[in-house]
């Protein structure tokens, strides 16, 4: 939708012949693309608007205040069609109208964050994004088990003889993504991942069960490397397990790759993945949020929809089964939040946990030391509410 409307500003701005070449300003490619849209019918112009980036659409509404009713209804639509509730008090009349755009704008730039991480913590080593979109990364390149993990850090070999052995103890820029501008990070056990502006994914780390997505199964990598069997698709968000991963594409596509074992893919097998590969199980679920726990993973979908899939032995997919929960090969879908909206999800070692668009937080799987909050150890097989 962004390239739509540069270059919508784009063609406005080449039909001004000037007597000699200047520098269109963004504000008057703003105007020129405003200017075009007047020409349009209304309905097709929301229709439009709804595919840009709250950013374009708060500059419109700066650029042309007829805009605002068009802008307010592209707004509408884009919550619907996403499955999000609007809000139950908005300002009323035809003066507000501008009130009203405000606050769906505010809204749809509060949901464009939900899927940015810009901290993440592993096992053993943290990432950060400072606010220009400068990666830092501190911790260890050992586990707790005090085995090595190197590349981990994604400085490149560190010295093992110097005191502190592969680590670094504060936050700092990695090199090979110095000139890089970071949008959100991932930090699995084994592995980091990294998604830029321009939606490409970096990995790095061990990557012995394929889970760096190069397509080969080498012990490590020690610094930061693209996947290119992602470079056809405008990654958003990007999820780091145990020894797999997870991304979640602009077009709602969801990739994994990495370790197979108890379906924790989603391709229906237990095969080792060194490339990711679409999930075929959720081709038009419109995917929102995705969640890699230990061995399981999760996906939210826009509708409010969770579905599980991998190793389920503690209850931790959500699909009941107590005392023996089975695996799952395939995206299921979690029945327990059946007329219950889910807003976030996020998965841990053996555990899962949802949050309602009410407001209700859920949990789920192993209760050992009272990880679910529930009073007790519990185990639970499908979602409870935290009360």
């Amino acid at each position: 939708a962004g390239a739509a409307f540069d270059t919508m500003s784009s063609s406005a701005s080449s039909c001004r012949q000037q007597p000699r070449p200047r520098r269109i300003t963004r504000a008057a490619s703003r105007a020129a693309a405003a200017a075009l849209l007047s020409d349009s019918p209304g309905e097709v112009v929301a229709h439009i608007l709804k595919q840009c980036e709250p950013r374009d659409l708060g500059a419109l509404a700066c650029t042309a205040q007829w805009l605002h009713p068009l802008l307010e209804l592209a707004l509408r639509l884009r919550a619907g069609e996403n499955g999000h509730a609007l809000p139950k008090k908005l300002p009323l009349g035809d003066d507000s109208c501008h009130r009203r755009v405000q606050v769906l704008l505010s809204l749809e730039r509060r949901r464009a964050q939900l899927g940015r991480r810009t901290i993440a913590a592993g096992m053993s080593h943290s990432l950060f994004i400072s606010p220009e979109g400068t990666l830092l990364s501190c911790g260890t390149e050992w586990d707790v088990d005090g085995n090595p993990t190197p590349g981990l850090l994604g400085h490149g070999e560190l010295a093992e003889e110097e005191l502190p052995a592969n680590s670094i103890h504060v936050p700092t820029p990695l090199p090979g993504l110095a000139s890089v501008r970071i949008h959100s990070v991932a930090a699995g056990v084994s592995l980091s991942l990294a998604v830029t502006s321009e939606g490409e994914v970096y990995s790095w780390g061990q990557g012995n069960m394929g889970q760096l997505g190069h397509g080969t199964w080498a012990s490590s990598q020690s610094t930061p490397r693209q996947i290119t069997a992602l470079a056809s698709e405008r990654v958003v968000a990007v999820e780091a397990g145990f020894i797999h991963a997870l991304a979640l594409a602009e077009s709602g596509a969801v990739y994994s790759w990495g370790a197979g074992g108890d379906g924790r893919l989603g391709h229906g097998s237990e095969e080792h993945l060194s490339t990711p590969r679409r999930i075929q199980a959720l081709a038009g679920r419109h995917v929102r949020a995705v969640a890699a726990g230990y061995e399981s993973s999760l996906a939210l979908t826009a509708d409010g929809a969770v579905l599980s899939w991998g190793r389920g032995a503690l209850g931790q997919l959500g699909h009941g089964g107590n005392p023996t929960p089975r695996s799952e090969p395939l995206p299921h879908v979690i029945d327990a939040f059946r007329g219950t909206p889910i807003a976030a999800v996020t998965a841990g070692n053996k555990r899962s946990l949802a949050l309602s668009r009410s407001g209700g937080v859920y949990s789920w799987g192993d209760g050992a030391g009272g990880q679910l909050g529930h009073g007790d150890e519990t185990h639970e097989d499908a979602p409870k509410l935290v009360s």
